[in-house]
């Protein structure tokens, strides 16, 4: 089944991301922007996070362990794995920063391309909307994430994810077949993120 409709339409607005499509699965006319907010548009908040009070249309703030990410009028604890998002997107043909040929094999064409399902993340927690991660991103310097500016480039993905927001050092991770469940921020890299990942060494994260 081609992956229709779940991608940006414009990179630059928030209103147009994929959190904001998930509105039309669960009954409601916005994310949630408040912490108090029905228990439908806080859906896309993790619990274990606060959210912040400043928002607007000018407002752009990086989450961390400890508190969801701001994108404008909207607020959320989770990114979406980008690659997901097959290369017709709108944010692969437009993104400003990047240019994404050379890595155009790595995106996921269809549902059911992935050899496995069960091995593919889908959405996790986050400090930001999402991101492409590679098996040879960066590790965090920041395990919690406080205060972190995260390039965007290949290198640096990984750490939008790698985040210690829950217990053991947890990551709680949605995969394409349906399932979740709580990964250990340095077993993110043995799983397998775009179509052409091959495992890396076993990560060790300082700090954990």
């Amino acid at each position: 089944m081609p992956m229709e409709n779940v991608s940006f339409s414009d990179p630059t607005t928030a209103q147009f991301n994929w959190f904001i499509k998930l509105t039309d699965y669960i009954d409601q006319t916005g994310y949630a922007d408040s912490s108090d907010e029905s228990s439908a548009q806080n859906i896309g908040l993790c619990p274990a996070t606060q959210t912040p009070e400043q928002t607007g249309s000018a407002f752009y703030q990086p989450g961390d362990a400890f508190n969801s990410w701001v994108w404008q009028d909207y607020a959320g604890s989770y990114g979406v794995n980008h690659w997901l998002q097959p290369d017709g997107d709108a944010f692969y043909n437009n993104d400003p920063w990047i240019n994404w040929t050379p890595y155009e094999n790595n995106f996921y064409k269809t549902y059911d391309s992935p050899k496995s399902t069960s091995e593919v993340p889908a959405v996790s927690d986050a400090r930001w909307v999402g991101g492409w991660p590679f098996a040879h991103d960066q590790l965090p310097w920041d395990v919690c994430g406080t205060a972190m500016f995260i390039p965007h480039t290949p290198g640096y993905f990984m750490q939008r994810f790698a985040i210690k927001r829950h217990p053991n050092a947890t990551v709680n991770v949605t995969f394409m077949d349906g399932h979740a469940e709580p990964i250990r921020m340095p077993d993110l890299w043995q799983y397998d993120w775009h179509n052409e990942w091959v495992d890396p060494a076993e990560k060790v994260i300082p700090g954990l």
